[in-house]
């Protein structure tokens, strides 16, 4: 499964939302930082945990000479020590390298319908969760957007916020029908402000989900600022996993195989193999 979110103006924390999504995501999952503009979790969440030499830009250099999962897992950051199976991949390390990132995206999407996590009864091809930035930015990458099974505008329930959001979200709608005729890929994730989810369904968007507004959560996502007591458990993460599921929900129905299979031409990464394992996020 391909999930892509935009954003339409200022920064209504579409990053905070996927990390948050990530780390409850009901299936695994690597969350790209997929922004043109720059990638914010090297200086922020993972605090220069491994980012200097893992990250998008590294990635798109190994693409020049093709790419494949094991490419991408060495890349990698895992958010969970031993399964492995919730992944970062860092964005940019500069803001003015989006261009780079323009001849990647293809490959990388060839390479990730290979890229499988084993647990010990299943292996399970890897969701693709990934923060393509705002949607102004000439280097936004619509070869991913434009054949997303979702395509996720996060916005804040403010009234400049959904203003901005309902006329990109009718040229989305319309660049959606024409590349693949599925303008219903485009749903909304809104965090908590002056209006409910039914006012803002009242215009035509479909709200799937909400978050509350959290600026004790924004920060220990965005800064990695010391966690409250019971986080993992709270308000925020709570509204994270009930969006994470809602939104695979909407998705294709995940892919398996047996542990006795061989997953045939599937590159399979496991986290307990040197070489390949992503490294981990530690505390």
């Amino acid at each position: 499964m391909l999930v892509c979110m935009v954003t339409a103006k200022g920064a209504p924390g579409a990053t905070t939302a996927a990390l948050a999504m990530a780390m409850t995501w009901p299936h695994p999952v690597l969350m790209v930082e997929g922004d043109p503009a720059g990638g914010d979790l090297r200086s922020g969440f993972l605090q220069g945990a491994d980012a200097g030499r893992r990250n998008l830009l590294q990635l798109a250099k190994t693409a020049r000479y093709g790419l494949t999962a094991v490419d991408i897992a060495r890349q990698c950051l895992s958010l969970d020590a031993t399964e492995a199976t919730r992944l970062v991949l860092p964005g940019l390390p500069e803001p003015f390298l989006g261009a780079s990132l323009d001849t990647l995206w293809s490959p990388l999407l060839e390479a990730a319908s290979r890229f499988w996590v084993r647990d010990p009864i299943w292996t399970k091809r890897v969701d693709l969760l990934v923060d393509c930035g705002r949607l102004d930015h000439p280097h936004l990458p619509w070869r991913l957007i434009e054949v997303a099974d979702l395509v996720v505008l996060v916005f804040r329930a403010t009234l400049p916020s959904i203003t901005a959001a309902r006329s990109r979200a009718e040229h989305l709608r319309s660049r959606l029908e024409e590349a693949t005729g599925h303008s219903d890929a485009l749903v909304g994730l809104m965090i908590e402000g002056s209006y409910r989810p039914w006012e803002v369904r009242e215009t035509g968007m479909d709200v799937v989900a909400t978050l509350p507004h959290d600026p004790i959560a924004a920060r220990v996502l965005t800064e990695r600022a010391s966690a409250p007591r019971g986080f993992p458990r709270g308000r925020f993460m709570r509204a994270a996993r009930t969006a994470a599921v809602a939104l695979r929900g909407r998705g294709p129905e995940p892919a398996t195989h047996s542990g006795d299979d061989a997953a045939g031409e599937a590159v399979t990464i496991d986290a307990h193999r040197r070489g390949e394992a992503p490294a981990h996020v530690g505390r």
